[in-house]
């Protein structure tokens, strides 16, 4: 596997074996993806309730099903919300991503990048 995006799917796959087809629906079958450093994943879900009940009652199940699936140790202690966003974007360790999309941008520029004060 060569992204987090191919873990992802491992996990997100046994989330959907591992739970009724409601909750599955519900809860994990949006998640999306954002970053991963081996040991800490960020991930994001559709709307600030659900990332709000999500971290409070399905922490665990995310944890689990990264050790269950992927034999990993993985803090899921970042979860986003489109929510979070600011006018559709939401920036994660320097990275913009477009919250709908997933696209992954390139920083705005800054005075600063041009050696203007």
């Amino acid at each position: 596997m060569d992204s987090f995006n191919e873990l992802w799917q491992v996990v997100s796959d046994y989330l959907r074996q591992t739970n009724s087809e409601s909750i599955y629906n519900v809860w994990f079958s949006e998640l999306e993806p954002i970053s991963f450093d081996g040991s800490r994943a960020v991930l994001m879900t559709t709307a600030e309730f659900k990332r709000r009940i999500l971290a409070q009652k399905f922490g665990g199940t995310l944890h689990s099903a990264f050790l269950n699936a992927l034999g990993l140790d993985v803090d899921v202690d970042e979860l986003l919300s489109i929510d979070d966003a600011d006018a559709g974007f939401f920036r994660v360790r320097g990275i913009e991503k477009h919250a709908l999309h997933g696209i992954a941008l390139r920083p705005p520029l800054t005075r600063a990048d041009f050696g203007v004060p």
